[in-house]
Parts: structure tokens; C-alpha cells; sequence
């Protein structure tokens, strides 16, 4: 499960590695702690997003947003916004 901050979602590795694991169908939550600056640059100067999550959208991927600390509460959520890896669907070759 890696976890990283909102500047790091502006990082080629960040996409890169979300569409690894959807190509791949890696079994793999990815947390993002947005607290709105990478760094020292407010978000809004930096991202035409202020919710990370929308990102997934580009690979198939589901995604959910939380305030706070409210994700390890999320069982049981009308919206199935539960951290949950995609379903694998066997191992892809590469040749």
C-alpha cells in the first residue's frame, strides 16, 4: 500500500506506476494524504484538481475520497467507498 502526499501525485512515478498496476491488475490501494501543499505551493497553484482521487479515472481504476481519518471508518458506506484492491484477473504475459 503506498502511501504518499499530493505534491508527489504531480510526479511522473505517480501515474506511471498507477497504470503499471492497472495494466498488470495489481492488487493495489494507493493512499494519498492531500493536506492541499506540495511542498510549499498551495494546491490550487499546481493542480487543476483538488481532489487526487479523479487521477484514477485516466486508468479504469476506483477511486475514493475521505476527510480526515474517516477512511477507517468506511465499512459498511452507501457509496462502496471502501480502500480495496482492483479484482485480479489472472497474470498478463508481456511477450
Amino acid at each position: 500500500m503506498p502511501v504518499f502526499g499530493d505534491g508527489a501525485a504531480n510526479i511522473g512515478a505517480f501515474h506511471e506506476s498507477l497504470n503499471f498496476a492497472a495494466i498488470r491488475s495489481l492488487p493495489v490501494v494507493f493512499v494519498c494524504e492531500n493536506n492541499l501543499y506540495g511542498e510549499y505551493s498551495r494546491i490550487n497553484l499546481t493542480t487543476p484538481v483538488e481532489e487526487i482521487s479523479v487521477r484514477a479515472a485516466d486508468t479504469a481504476c476506483p477511486a475514493s475520497s475521505w476527510m480526515g481519518r474517516t477512511w477507517t471508518r468506511s465499512r459498511g458506506r452507501d457509496d462502496g467507498g471502501r480502500a480495496r484492491p482492483a479484482p485480479a484477473r489472472g497474470r498478463r504475459s508481456s511477450r
